[in-house]
C-alpha cells in the first residue's frame, strides 16, 4: 500500500510556538517525512505522535521521538541491517542462566537448553552443564555484562565447564564453538506419563514454525493414539513465531469450528477491529499441514483442561495461545510470568519503484484480544502458581518428572507423593538468578506477525 508523501511549504517568517514545523526538504527530511506518514497510517499509538516533530533528527532518533512510552517492541532498521538482533540461541543453539550460588557465593553459568546438532551441542553442552568462565574470564558481578555480550556476539567463543565437588567448583577443560545457521526442530519431545490408569501427554514445543507443522500434527496424533486424558504443553523457551501455527495447536487442544473466533486485533482509528476466525487465520499459513479445521479435528485431544508451562521467555504467539485458549478450554498455567507481548505488527517498507527510502519499519499495529475480548497482558500473563526451574539443582532433563514445573503439573493431576519423592532426590541449593539468556532472546524476537489487511 503506497503512502503518499506530501511536502507543504510554509512561510519563513517569525513563528509562534504553535506553528507547525515544516519538514526539512533535503534527503533526510524526505526520509523522516516517510517515517512520519507511515507511522501515522499504521501505528497503534498514531494519535499520540507529536504534531511538530523535529525533522532534522537522524532517522533512528526521529523514529524514537515518535514512539509511545508504552511501546517496547517497535523498531526501525536500515535495509542493509534488516533481520534484527541476533541472540545466543540463534548463533550457537543454547540458552543459559547466570546465578549466584548461595553456598560458594560464586557466579555460575548453567546451560538450560541446548538444541540437538548445534555448535553448542557438538561442543558437549547439555542442559545442566555448569560453567565458571567465558573466554578464560571468570564470571563475576563485574564481568557478567561482558560475558553476555560475548555469548551473543556470533564470534567463536569459549567457556570453562565446572562441577561441584566437595563444596567447591572444580574447573574442567575449556570448550569453544563458532556460530552457524540454526534450524531447530521445535517439536523437541513428545511423551506421556501414566499413574493410576490416567495418561498425561507432554509436548516440549520450542517455536511456532510453519515448516514443522507436519511434525506438530504428528505429535498430537501420537498423543491422541495413546488416549491421553490430560496434557502438558511446555512453552518455557518458546519466543513465538507463526500465528497460523498457534491457531493449529489451539484447534488440536479444544473444539472449534471454522467460524470460531481465534482472536481480535485492535488497531488505530483507521484500522479499527479485525476479527480473525479460525478459517481466516489458517488461510495465512504457508504450510498445508493442518490448514483446515476438519484436519485439526482429526488430531484433537479429548481434554477437560490443559496445563501450560511458561517462563519470562514465553512470548508473542506462545502467549497468544495461552490467552486465546481460555474462552474455549480451562488453562492451568504454571511456571513464571510471560514476556508480555500482547501486540501484533508487520514490516512497512517504501513500496515505490524505484525505492526512495531504504529504511524499514517494524511497528506495532494491533493490540491482541481473545474471543471474549480479554487481553491487556503487556506486563505478562501471570501463572496460577509460580515455579522456578532453577529451584532444584542439578537441573532435571527436559521432560523429566522431577523437573519443578512438570512436577507441579503432575502433582495437580495425580496428587501423587511419588513426584515429591522424585524431586527430593535433587538437592535444593538456593541460587539467585542474575541473567537469563532465553528471556533476553525472547525480548528481541518479533511480536506476533500478521498479514497486512487490504
Amino acid at each position: 500500500m503506497v503512502i503518499n508523501i506530501v511536502v507543504v511549504l510554509f512561510s519563513t517568517g517569525c513563528k509562534s510556538k504553535n506553528d507547525v514545523v515544516a519538514p526539512v526538504r533535503d534527503s533526510l527530511g524526505k526520509i523522516n517525512q516517510w517515517i512520519y506518514d507511515s507511522m501515522g497510517y499504521y501505528y497503534y499509538w498514531s494519535s499520540t505522535m507529536p504534531a511538530q516533530p523535529d525533522y532534522s533528527l537522524a532517522p533512528q532518533l526521529f523514529f524514537t521521538s515518535l514512539q509511545h512510552k508504552d511501546d517496547r517492541f517497535s523498531s526501525i532498521t536500515n535495509r542493509a541491517d534488516i533481520g534484527g538482533k541476533k541472540s545466543t540461541f540463534s548463533y550457537y543453539g543454547f540458552h543459559y542462566s547466570i546465578v549466584r550460588h548461595s553456598v560458594s557465593g560464586a557466579y555460575i553459568g548453567v546451560v538450560t537448553y541446548a538444541a540437538a546438532e548445534t555448535p553448542a551441542y557438538r561442543a558437549g553442552l547439555r542442559r545442566g552443564v555448569y560453567f565458571t568462565a567465558v573466554d578464560d574470564s571468570t564470571l563475576s558481578a563485574e564481568s557478567i555484562t561482558w560475558a553476555n555480550e560475548r555469548l551473543s556476539s556470533g564470534k567463536t567463543v569459549g567457556i570453562t565447564p565446572a562441577t561441584w565437588q566437595n563444596n567447591a567448583w572444580v574447573k574442567e577443560e575449556p570448550v569453544s564453538f563458532a556460530s552457524s545457521y540454526i534450524d531447530e526442530n521445535p517439536v523437541v519431545l513428545t511423551k506421556y506419563f501414566s499413574h493410576n490408569g490416567v495418561k498425561t501427554g507432554y509436548l516440549f514445543y520450542n517455536h511456532f514454525v510453519e515448516g514443522y507443522d507436519v511434525l506438530l500434527l504428528d505429535a498430537f496424533a501420537k498423543l491422541k493414539q495413546e488416549n491421553v486424558q490430560e496434557c502438558i504443553i511446555d512453552l518455557r523457551y518458546n519466543p513465538g513465531g507463526s500465528v497460523a501455527s498457534c491457531a493449529k495447536m489451539l484447534g488440536m487442544l479444544t473444539t472449534v469450528t471454522e467460524n470460531s473466533v481465534f482472536g481480535i486485533f485492535v488497531g488505530n482509528a483507521g484500522w479499527g477491529r479485525q476479527v480473525y476466525n479460525m478459517s481466516r487465520i489458517l488461510k495465512t499459513s504457508t504450510s498445508a499441514s493442518g490448514a483446515t479445521v476438519p484436519e485439526l479435528a482429526a488430531h484433537r485431544l479429548n481434554l477437560k483442561r490443559v496445563f501450560i508451562l511458561t517462563s519470562r521467555a514465553t512470548a508473542s504467539a506462545a502467549e497468544l495461545l495461552v490467552n486465546n485458549l481460555k474462552p474455549y478450554l480451562p488453562v492451568v498455567q504454571l511456571g513464571d510470568t510471560t514476556m508480555g507481548k500482547d501486540e501484533a505488527g508487520f514490516q512497512v517498507a517504501d513500496p515505490r519503484n524505484p525505492r526512495q527510502v531504504e529504511w524499514v519499519l517494524q511497528v506495532i499495529v494491533y493490540k491482541l484480544l481473545n474471543s471474549a475480548g480479554n487481553g491487556s497482558y503487556h506486563t505478562g500473563i501471570v501463572p496460577a502458581r509460580l515455579v522456578s526451574e532453577l529451584s532444584a539443582f542439578p537441573l532435571a532433563a527436559i521432560g523429566a518428572a522431577d523437573d519443578p514445573l512438570i512436577a507441579e503439573a503432575l502433582m495437580q493431576i495425580y496428587g501423587s507423593h511419588t513426584i515429591e519423592e522424585g524431586l527430593l532426590r535433587r538437592k535444593k541449593t538456593p541460587v539467585y538468578p542474575v541473567y537469563v539468556s532465553s528471556g533476553a532472546d525472547a525480548a528481541g524476537a518479533p511480536v506476533v506477525q500478521i498479514d497486512r489487511p487490504h
